[in-house]
C-alpha cells in the first residue's frame, strides 16, 4: 500500500510539472527551457527510492499524451525514449551522492551546500540533455545548430528546475540525505519566487522575440499578396480591353481577336486563355453557324458538354457560344460550346450579365482538360451602349461576354514571389475551392491569414513556416536570459542556506538588542518626561519672580514722583519683558521638538491682530526714526478659525527682528488674501525692511534653533536665535511655510503663508482695547479672592487689585478657599495651579460641584498653563486665564469680561 502511494504520489507531481514545463517547450524537439519536473522528480526519488520511478514514467507519457505533441509521432516511441533517458538521470545522480557526497548535507556548511547543488545540478543534469538532444538530432532532422541549441535548453531547463525544486521536496520530511535549515518556509518561498521571477524573464523575452519573428514572417509573404492582387488586376485589364474592342467595332474578326488578344497579353500572368462569348438568339443560330465556319472553323457549331462528349444544343431562346479563344491551338475544343447550357458556369455568367460586374466560377475541370480539376473562369459582360441602362432589360442590351480562363495552381505557383522556399500557403474562396501549395502544414510554427477579393467574392489566403524559415529561429537570447536568471538563482538559493543556518542565533541577538533598545527607549521618554517636567517646572520658577519683579516695578512706576527712578524702573520692565520673552521661546521650542506643541481652534480676525500687533511696536519703530509702514487693506474684515495668539506671534517675531536689524529706512508690513476656496483662505503675511540684509548661504540656517546669520549678533543686537525657529515651526503647523529674500546691505523680506478655515464673523468680547466699555470705576468694590501660596505673588496681585479699587482677599491654598467660601462669596476668585495641601484645579472641581457657588467666576491665575491644563480647565467650564508675570493692563482685561452682570 506504501508503495503504491508512492506511485500515485510522483505520478500525479510528474503530470502536474511536466505541465507546466511543456509550456515552456521550444520547436525542433521536445526540449523546454524550464523544467521543474527535473526538480520534482529527482527529490521524490531520493525520498522513497524505486517505486518513485514507475510513477514519473506514467506521470510524464500523460504529460506528453494531454499536450497532442506525441500525435506528430508515428509510434510512441520517441517519448518513452525520452522519458527513459530522464530517469536514467535520476539513477545516475542517486549513485553519485551516495558515492562522492558525506550525507546528510549541512546546509549551514557552505562548502558541502555548494558541492551538492553542483552534483544534482549541472553535473547530473547533463544525463538527460545529452541523450535527448542527440535522440532529437536524429529522429526530427535537426542541423547541428538546432541540435547544440536543443542540448542547451534541455541542460539548463533541468538544471533550473533540479536547483529550484529539489531542496523544496527534501524539505518535506527529515531525510539522510539533507540537514533540514532552521527556517525552510522561508527558503521554500525564497525558491518559488525566484523561480517565477527566471520564468517571467524567459516568458517576456522569448514572446518578445517570437513577436518579432512573427512580424519577419508576415513580412515575407507581403510580396506574394500583392502579386495575388496585381494577377486580378491583370485579368481585369485584359478583359475590359477585349470588351472595349467589341463594343468599338460593329465586327471582330478571328484574326482581330487573335492579334489583339496577344497585344494586351501579361506575361507575368499565365492565363489558359481568353475568349469571346456572342449572344445569338434563336432566330439567328443557323446565320451565326454559317459566318464562323465561313472564318475557318468547318465543324463549328453550337453544343454542349454531354457525359460522353459533346452534342449539337438542342433549340433554345438565347445561346451564350465561345466563338473566339486565344490561343487557338489549346483550346479549340471549346469552340461552339454553349455555356448557356453549362450547369458549372452559367450561374457565374448570368449574374456577370444581369449585375454588370466580373463574376469568377468555382473550380472545376476545363473542357480543354477534364482530367484537372483546378480551372478557373473569370466572365465580364459586354453591352452594346458600353454600359448597362437599368431602365431597359439587361439581354436586350447584352452583345456577348468575354472570359479568361486560368488553372488556379499555375497561377499561384507561377506569381513571381510565389517561388519561395520559406512559407506554404492556402488558398481558398467560395464554398469548398481551395488550393493548398506543396509542403503546406497548418501546425507549421508560425502561421497568419488574410482576407483578399477574388472577383465578385471574399478569399482567405493562409500562410504557415517551413522548416527553411525555421530553421534560423535559434533563440538564444531567451536561453541567455534563462542561464543569467539561473546563476543569479544559484548565488540566492547558496545565499539563503548560508544566511538561514545562522539565522536563529541571529534572531536571538536580535530578540536580546531589541530588549535592549525597549529598555533604552523607555529610559530616553523618562528622560524626556523629565526634561518636559524640567522646563516646565524652570518655567514655573522664572515666571514666580519675573512675576513679583514686574508687578511691583508697575507698582512702584506708579507711585514714584522720582524721574531718575522713573527712568530706572522703566530699564528693569524692559529687562523684564525680556527675559519672559526668552523663556516663552525656550519653552515654546521645546515643545515644538517634543511634539507637545498644539495650536488653539478659535475664530479670530486677521485684520484685527495685525493692527494690534502694529500698534505694540509702532512706538519703537518710531523710536529707531524709522518709516513704519502697515499695509493690510486687503485682508478686509474676514474672519478665520485658528490660533489668534500664534499668528500674532509670528508678526510680532518677523516685525521684531525687521525693527532691530534696521538702522535706518522702513520697516513693512502687509497681509493680503493669496488665494482661497469654498471652506478657507490662504493668507501671506510679508515683513519686509532696509535693514543690515542677510549674506546668501547664511539664509538657510537662521530658521534653526539657536542660529543666527553672524556669530556677533547676539552681542551686538541679543536674542536667543530661537525667534525664526519658532516662527519657521508655527508656519508649517498652520499648514505654510516662510520664504526668505535677502540682500547684504539692501534689506530683508519675509514671506510667511498661512492656511485658516473660513469662520462665521463673531461677537467681539472685552479686550485690551475696548477701554471705552468699561471704566475703572467698574472694578471699585470688586470681591476678589487670591488663591496662592507664594507670599511675594500675593503681595503684588493685591497691590494691583486695590490700585483699581478692588478688594482682595487672600488664601494660601485650595483648603483655604474652600473654608473661605463657606461663610463668604467673592466676586471672582484668581486660581493658582501649583500649590500645597490641594491644588487649583481639585479646587475648582469642588467649587462647581457646590451649588451655592455658581455664580462665581474663576480666573487661572498660573507661571504656566498647558494645553492639558487647558482641556481640564475647559471641563470645568473655566474660559479665562492670567498668566504670570501679567501687566495690569492684561489683569484689567481679564477682570473685565468676569465681571458680574
Amino acid at each position: 500500500m506504501k508503495n503504491i502511494s508512492i506511485v500515485l504520489f510522483a505520478f500525479i507531481a510528474e503530470f502536474i510539472f511536466s505541465k507546466i514545463g511543456l509550456m515552456f517547450a521550444i520547436p525542433f524537439g521536445f526540449a523546454s527551457s524550464i523544467w521543474p519536473a527535473a526538480g520534482i522528480s529527482l527529490g521524490i526519488y531520493l525520498l522513497f527510492g524505486r517505486p518513485a520511478l514507475v510513477g514519473v514514467f506514467f506521470g510524464y507519457l500523460l504529460a506528453v499524451y494531454h499536450s497532442g505533441m506525441a500525435f506528430d509521432l508515428e509510434t510512441w516511441a520517441l517519448p518513452v525514449t525520452l522519458c527513459v533517458c530522464s530517469l536514467l538521470q535520476l539513477i545516475i545522480t542517486k549513485r553519485i551522492i551516495f558515492k562522492y557526497i558525506k550525507l546528510p548535507v549541512e546546509t549551514s556548511k557552505l562548502s558541502k551546500l555548494v558541492k551538492f547543488l553542483l552534483i544534482i545540478g549541472p553535473l547530473s543534469c547533463l544525463v538527460a540533455s545529452a541523450l535527448g538532444a542527440s535522440i532529437l538530432y536524429v529522429v526530427n532532422d535537426l542541423n547541428y545548430q538546432e541540435a547544440i541549441f536543443t542540448w542547451a535548453i534541455w541542460w539548463v531547463g533541468d538544471f533550473t528546475g533540479v536547483l529550484f525544486f529539489a531542496p523544496l521536496v527534501l524539505f518535506i520530511k527529515p531525510n539522510a540525505i539533507v540537514e533540514t535549515p532552521a527556517q525552510p518556509l522561508k527558503i521554500v518561498f525564497s525558491n518559488v519566487i525566484v523561480f517565477c521571477f527566471i520564468s517571467l524573464l524567459f516568458a517576456f523575452s522569448s514572446d518578445k522575440y517570437q513577436a518579432q519573428n512573427q512580424l519577419t514572417f508576415e513580412q515575407k509573404t507581403t510580396a506574394f499578396i500583392k502579386q495575388f492582387e496585381n494577377a486580378q488586376e491583370s485579368i481585369k485589364h485584359q478583359l475590359l480591353a477585349l470588351s472595349g474592342l467589341f463594343q468599338s467595332s460593329d465586327f471582330v474578326s478571328r484574326n482581330d481577336f487573335e492579334n489583339f488578344s496577344q497585344k494586351i497579353a501579361d506575361k507575368n500572368i499565365n492565363l489558359r486563355a481568353v475568349a469571346w462569348i456572342p449572344k445569338v438568339t434563336r432566330g439567328n443560330r443557323a446565320a451565326f453557324e454559317q459566318k464562323a465556319k465561313s472564318e475557318g472553323f468547318d465543324d463549328f457549331e453550337i453544343k454542349y458538354l454531354a457525359a460522353k462528349g459533346f452534342k449539337t444544343s438542342p433549340q433554345a431562346a438565347v445561346y451564350f457560344p465561345i466563338l473566339y479563344s486565344e490561343p487557338l491551338k489549346s483550346n479549340r475544343a471549346a469552340l461552339g460550346l454553349d455555356l448557356n447550357s453549362h450547369p458549372s458556369v452559367k450561374n457565374e455568367l448570368r449574374e456577370a450579365m444581369e449585375n454588370d460586374k466580373f463574376t469568377v466560377t468555382a473550380t472545376l475541370p476545363l473542357v480543354q482538360q477534364q482530367d484537372k480539376f483546378t480551372g478557373v473562369i473569370v466572365y465580364y459582360p459586354v453591352y452594346k451602349s458600353g454600359a448597362l441602362d437599368p431602365t431597359r432589360p439587361h439581354l436586350e442590351q447584352l452583345l456577348g461576354s468575354v472570359e479568361a480562363v486560368f488553372e488556379l495552381d499555375v497561377l499561384l505557383q507561377n506569381l513571381p514571389a510565389a517561388d519561395q522556399d520559406e512559407f506554404a500557403f492556402e488558398f481558398t474562396y467560395g464554398a469548398g475551392n481551395t488550393f493548398q501549395s506543396k509542403g503546406f502544414n497548418s501546425n507549421g510554427l508560425f502561421s497568419h491569414q488574410v482576407l483578399v477579393d477574388v472577383f465578385d467574392k471574399q478569399g482567405t489566403l493562409r500562410f504557415t513556416s517551413l522548416k527553411e524559415f525555421e530553421s534560423h529561429l535559434v533563440d538564444w537570447a531567451s536561453w541567455l536570459v534563462v542561464v543569467g536568471g539561473t546563476l543569479f538563482g544559484v548565488v540566492s538559493i547558496i545565499f539563503l542556506y548560508s544566511i538561514t543556518s545562522f539565522s536563529a542565533n541571529l534572531e536571538m541577538q536580535v530578540l536580546k538588542k531589541t530588549q535592549d533598545l525597549t529598555e533604552s527607549n523607555k529610559k530616553l521618554e523618562l528622560a524626556n518626561r523629565a526634561k518636559t517636567m524640567f522646563l516646565a517646572n524652570m518655567s514655573h520658577e522664572y515666571r514666580t519672580p519675573l512675576n513679583a519683579i514686574i508687578g511691583f516695578t508697575e507698582i512702584a512706576k506708579r507711585q514714584t514722583k522720582d524721574v531718575e527712578a522713573s527712568k530706572y524702573l522703566g530699564k528693569i520692565e524692559a529687562s523684564s519683558q525680556t527675559m519672559l520673552n526668552i523663556v516663552n521661546d525656550v519653552l515654546d521650542i521645546s515643545k515644538i521638538q517634543t511634539n507637545e506643541f498644539e495650536l488653539e481652534n478659535s475664530s479670530f480676525q486677521p485684520t484685527e491682530s495685525l493692527n494690534h500687533v502694529a500698534d505694540m511696536l509702532r512706538e519703537i519703530a518710531l523710536g529707531k526714526g524709522l518709516d513704519f509702514i502697515v499695509d493690510i487693506d486687503d485682508l478686509g474684515d474676514i474672519w478665520v478659525k485658528g490660533d489668534n495668539y500664534r499668528f500674532k506671534q509670528i508678526a510680532i517675531n518677523l516685525l521684531s527682528n525687521a525693527i532691530k536689524f534696521t538702522d535706518n529706512g522702513f520697516v513693512k508690513l502687509s497681509a493680503t488674501v493669496f488665494s482661497k476656496t469654498v471652506d478657507s483662505y490662504q493668507l501671506q503675511v510679508v515683513v519686509s525692511d532696509s535693514g543690515l540684509g542677510i549674506e546668501e548661504d547664511k539664509q538657510k540656517i537662521i530658521f534653526k534653533p539657536f542660529q543666527q546669520a553672524e556669530s556677533t549678533t547676539t552681542r551686538r543686537f541679543g536674542g536667543t536665535g530661537l525667534g525664526l525657529s519658532i516662527v519657521n515651526e508655527l508656519t508649517h503647523l498652520m499648514y505654510g511655510d516662510i520664504q526668505v529674500s535677502s540682500k547684504v546691505g539692501a534689506g530683508s523680506e519675509f514671506r510667511a503663508m498661512l492656511m485658516f478655515s473660513k469662520s462665521e464673523p463673531q461677537i467681539l468680547k472685552a479686550t485690551l482695547d475696548d477701554k471705552e466699555e468699561v471704566n475703572e470705576e467698574s472694578f471699585v468694590g470688586l470681591n476678589v479672592l487670591i488663591v496662592e501660596d507664594n507670599l511675594v505673588n500675593q503681595e503684588v496681585v493685591k497691590k494691583q487689585l486695590e490700585s483699581l479699587g478692588a478688594v482682595p482677599s487672600v488664601s494660601n491654598n485650595g483648603q483655604e478657599c474652600l473654608d473661605y467660601l463657606q461663610s463668604n462669596t467673592p466676586d471672582i476668585i484668581l486660581m493658582d495651579l501649583q500649590m500645597p495641601v490641594l491644588d487649583g484645579f481639585m479646587t475648582s472641581k469642588a467649587i462647581r460641584n457646590n451649588p451655592n457657588w455658581d455664580g462665581i467666576s474663576i480666573i487661572i491665575l498660573s507661571a504656566s498653563v498647558t494645553q492639558e491644563d487647558r482641556l481640564i480647565a475647559r471641563e470645568l467650564g473655566i474660559k479665562s486665564y492670567l498668566a504670570k508675570p501679567f501687566f495690569l493692563e492684561q489683569l484689567k482685561a481679564v477682570l473685565r469680561v468676569n465681571l458680574p452682570s
